[in-house]
């Protein structure tokens, strides 16, 4: 009877430690969710303001454009092109990041099921 009562115990106990180490495990999950999430938050915010002065600095360049010859509005054109597929680019990142995020929460969401 002592035998079992002190497999019960060891069991018991086993068991204690695990779900201490999976809230241990889930806590730190939900900490890197949190992290990654302020810095996609961070870096989302940094491309939108270089986007936004991007975008500030080619209409400048565009109404220069305008002032000069037809092939300074071609060459211009092209640098707004280039500057365009960037954004696009790091809109990319940023969604991929997002994804990366909701990725984590989803395996969180299951981890604490």
């Amino acid at each position: 009877l002592r035998a079992s009562e002190a497999k019960i115990k060891s069991l018991e106990e086993s068991s204690d430690r695990q779900q201490e180490l999976y809230e241990r495990h889930v806590g730190q999950l939900s900490q890197q969710i949190r992290s990654i999430q302020e810095n996609f938050r961070s870096q989302l915010e940094v491309a939108q303001s270089e986007n936004d002065e991007q975008l500030q600095a080619a209409i400048a360049k565009l109404s220069d454009v305008e002032r000069n010859s037809k092939s300074e509005r071609e060459r211009m054109r092209a640098e707004v092109e280039q500057e365009r597929e960037e954004q696009a680019s790091k809109l990319a990142q940023a969604e991929e990041l997002g994804q990366q995020v909701a990725t984590l929460q989803r395996e969180i969401d299951e981890l604490r099921q």
